[in-house]
């Protein structure tokens, strides 16, 4: 296995990137009351959230670094280092890591599928910002 040399800027600048992604992604500007309906999530459950909304964030943005050191050390091993190499290398992953393994919520949940169409987009586009990102800045 080869040596990774990560720039840690770029991966937290990923970290960051994703988060503040979400936040406008679900918004209810964007698609959080499509969201909300289709989760079954409610105005009074929502509200009841913010109480723990710092744990979310936090736990969220920890996820994202987890999610940003993975995409990073492939990234370097398979040398994507352009903009159409980063946005396909984002494709693939999400596709295969992501898109394909979330099916399950509607498959074995009963989620509706436009459940899976708002997460999986908000994930299409968070790997293509963080892909850009690490890739480019290296």
């Amino acid at each position: 296995m080869e040596d990774v040399t990560i720039n840690y800027l770029s991966l937290f600048a990923a970290a960051i990137t994703a988060v503040v992604l979400g936040l406008i992604w679900y918004s209810p500007l964007v698609f959080g009351r499509q969201w909300m309906a289709a989760s079954g999530m409610t105005p009074e459950k929502m509200e009841a959230r913010k109480k723990h909304a710092s744990f979310g964030l936090i736990g969220g943005f920890l996820c994202q670094i987890i999610t940003a050191y993975v995409l990073v050390h492939f990234a370097i091993l398979f040398d994507v280092a352009t903009v159409p190499q980063a946005l396909a290398f984002a494709f693939w992953a999400w596709l295969g890591f992501t898109a394909a393994t979330s099916l399950h919520a509607v498959f074995w949940e009963g989620k509706p599928a436009l459940y899976w169409a708002i997460n999986a987009g908000y994930q299409l586009a968070t790997f293509g910002a963080m892909s850009l990102i690490l890739a480019l800045w290296r």
